[in-house]
């Protein structure tokens, strides 16, 4: 998994590419793997003030991921780009309950310190 980050004046070309990116190639199968293909992006508030956005690609399906910069306030704006549905959570250790889940191609605009992205069980 990486993590890119960018400030809002390029989010929504990166936006775009992101949601091309999980277009499968023709003939190709989107069977289940133990990693999410395309990327997790989320906007928050910088220590500036500024809104930034970051992506964390090709997560890890299972894993709780804490979003790394965020220390005290919460991302604002989740975008799923990923090919798993993600659980966002208000705090970094993915503890009870999940706040939303979140479609492929979905968003919310759930205060998320972390998330968790579970294979799709259909």
């Amino acid at each position: 998994m990486h993590i890119r980050t960018r400030t809002a004046a390029t989010t929504a070309v990166a936006a775009a590419a992101a949601a091309f990116a999980v277009l499968p190639a023709a003939g190709t199968s989107t069977a289940a793997s133990t990693a999410a293909s395309g990327g997790v992006e989320y906007t928050y508030a910088d220590a500036w003030g500024r809104e930034t956005t970051a992506v964390l690609v090709d997560p890890e399906d299972g894993a709780c991921i804490a979003l790394p910069e965020l220390a005290h306030t919460p991302a604002f704006r989740i975008d799923n780009r990923s090919t798993s549905p993600a659980l966002l959570y208000g705090d970094k250790g993915c503890h009870g309950e999940p706040r939303a889940k979140v479609l492929p191609g979905d968003g919310s605009e759930v205060a998320t310190y972390a998330v968790r992205l579970v294979p799709d069980e259909d």
